[in-house]
């Protein structure tokens, strides 16, 4: 399996802590996902069929900023490297020049979602 490339300053292990400190759990279901790590990890979105989480939920990995940040996007791809599904309309959301991890590529593929860019 090919390693992936680190290109955030927080770390995936980080990511999940911090997700999970605020009620929200990892996924192994592609299709509940609202986010991918750059390790491949996927951080739940979907409860019983329904969406129960909004993306804005990320707000809760910075102490800094928030979601009301002009420049929140932009700063959550940096910070994570992750990637925003959006598995109803099977599309995914990366930031201005992030490159995707083999683990991320893979998964988007089992999706057969549509990467653009912020």
């Amino acid at each position: 399996m090919k390693k992936y490339i680190r290109c955030a300053y927080m770390t995936d292990d980080e990511i999940v802590q911090r997700f999970a400190e605020d009620g929200i759990d990892t996924t192994s279901n592609p299709s509940d996902a609202i986010y991918i790590l750059q390790d491949g990890r996927m951080i739940k979105g979907v409860y019983q069929g329904v969406r129960s989480e909004d993306h804005r939920c990320a707000e809760c990995l910075f102490d800094d900023f928030d979601r009301y940040d002009p420049h929140f996007w932009d700063k959550l791809f940096e910070a994570t490297g992750m990637v925003l599904v959006h598995p109803e309309t099977n599309k995914a959301l990366i930031g201005r020049g992030q490159s995707l991890t083999y683990e991320q590529e893979e998964i988007l593929e089992k999706l057969d979602s549509v990467v653009t860019t912020l």
